[in-house]
């Protein structure tokens, strides 16, 4: 039995459609784990619906996203492969393909509003950015399909539940309020060679910053992209006629002629804190690529995407959830590491209304821990929040962030005061031309200067900070020419 189950297995896989340039791309990704595991490396996953079939997840260093050139051959963010054997050699085949990387407006020198007017085309989709986790919904055969997240599929250890197993869940629930089948969707995703991108949303697993209402709960399909090597991703009108199709939740969307349009409706949009009656955490713009920025050209820097190629970024608002979002971790901190403020990081204290927050909340969880049991695993989040925005606006709520408030504005007055000398340091390699600049901004602008290539003394350390005090007496600002390069020469001398 287990002989005729291998040799079905077989048989299958050896007439997988395997293209050549996927194939090579993740030879290339295979080659490059074993070369530098820290930049990429992989998981190996049995699909739950065949555990013969094993299914490998990539997963590249976030950081070296922003790297040009790249390091990586893809800018997939979720990659999903298989190996199968034919003709005597490993061959690989992507079974489910995420976006490329994408960035938040002014994140990259290639997301700058300049860049984006003169390197993208029209038209551009803004479309709802959901508040939730990603979810890729592939075939992996004509007859069966793989649920994923970002990064895994199946059961993952320590949870009761994963969320590509919700995300599996809610998957069988809106094809059976459309009235179809996973065989039916599985033959339609094999056949085209797709990938369904969906955002999990549903509070009773697990809780973001946005509360979700019970009709928006579920699978929001956002996206189709081609399962290849290149970026390639179906129009927004597509993807909503799929999901009504296939019983998912409509992800809406707007679509703008040009760059200052986006801008200009972005903005409003942000002013408003609403669109179309609904709290959100901003927009995703999609669009293609005219031609990339390039080292040479001003205002844009080097840009990783290809010409023609399709192109996403994000339009984030900073109000209220941005606020909100840093609520959720100075709580996730406190609950950690003991509630004491000053556990709290002071980067997130710096808004009178967090500072409010974090006041309330370690006397919360002091008074009575137990409605924080699960918030660090998601639960609970949004109860808080509104918990606080009640006591927020009572009256004793009122009057302690009037004292918050006040505080603040004593500590930055206190902070202006302290403020008063300035020394400048140029760091650049030798001969860009510091001195030169040094020099200029002491003539525009009265600055002290004093370099290090003055100093001539067996001593010169002591003598030229002694040099820059001196300068500090009678000046506001001090240009410390070639300070670097004179510790660093006189560190390894």
């Amino acid at each position: 039995m287990a002989t005729d189950v291998v040799s079905q297995l077989a048989e299958a896989t050896s007439k997988l459609s395997i293209n050549d340039e996927d194939d090579r791309l993740i030879h290339d990704l295979v080659a490059l784990s074993k070369k530098s595991p820290k930049l990429v490396r992989s998981s190996e996953y049995a699909a739950p619906v065949d555990p013969n079939v094993k299914i490998r997840s990539w997963k590249m260093n976030e950081f070296k996203y922003y790297d040009i050139p790249s390091p990586f051959p893809t800018l997939a963010r979720g990659l999903f492969t298989r190996e199968v054997e034919q003709g005597g050699r490993p061959r690989y085949k992507i079974v489910a393909r995420g976006y490329d990387k994408f960035f938040n407006i002014g994140e990259v020198p290639w997301t700058t509003w300049e860049s984006l007017e003169a390197h993208t085309k029209p038209p551009y989709a803004l479309t709802l950015k959901a508040n939730g986790c990603i979810i890729f919904i592939a075939a992996l055969s004509p007859t069966q399909l793989i649920v994923t997240s970002k990064h895994s599929l199946g059961p993952v250890a320590g949870h009761q539940e994963s969320h590509s197993q919700v995300g599996e869940r809610w998957l069988r629930k809106h094809l059976a309020d459309a009235g179809k089948t996973e065989e039916q969707l599985a033959a339609v995703l094999c056949e085209k060679n797709w990938t369904a991108v969906a955002e999990l949303c549903d509070d009773s697993f697990e809780e973001h910053v946005l509360r979700i209402s019970e009709k928006n709960t579920g699978l929001h399909l956002h996206g189709i992209n081609e399962c290849s090597k290149h970026f390639k991703t179906m129009l927004p009108d597509v993807v909503q006629s799929f999901a009504r199709e296939w019983g998912f939740i409509v992800t809406p969307y707007t679509e703008l002629k040009t760059i200052p349009e986006v801008k200009e409706f972005t903005e409003q949009i942000a002013k408003e804190g609403k669109w179309r009656g609904e709290a959100l955490e901003g927009f995703v713009v999609r669009t293609h690529v005219s031609e990339p920025p390039t080292e040479g050209k001003r205002g844009s820097g080097a840009s990783p995407y290809a010409p023609g190629s399709s192109f996403f970024f994000k339009v984030k608002f900073d109000e209220p959830y941005m606020m909100y979002r840093d609520w959720r971790e100075v709580t996730k901190v406190l609950l950690s590491k003991g509630a004491q403020i000053g556990n709290v990081p002071k980067s997130k204290l710096r808004r009178p209304e967090t500072r409010a927050y974090v006041n309330w909340v370690i006397r919360e969880i002091k008074h009575d821990p137990k409605p924080f049991a699960n918030y660090t695993k998601g639960r609970g989040i949004i109860a808080t929040r509104e918990r606080f925005l009640q006591w927020f606006e009572s009256e004793q709520g009122k009057k302690e962030f009037a004292h918050v408030e006040q505080e603040a504005e004593k500590k930055q007055a206190e902070d202006s005061a302290k403020f008063g000398k300035t020394i400048i340091v140029p760091v650049a390699i030798p001969g860009v031309g510091k001195t030169t600049i040094a020099v200029a901004l002491t003539h525009l602008f009265g600055f002290g200067h004093t370099q290090s290539d003055d100093v001539k003394v067996k001593k010169a350390a002591p003598q030229f900070i002694k040099n820059v005090l001196e300068l500090l007496e009678t000046h506001d600002v001090v240009i410390a020419d070639k300070f670097v390069e004179f510790v660093l020469l006189t560190a390894f001398n």
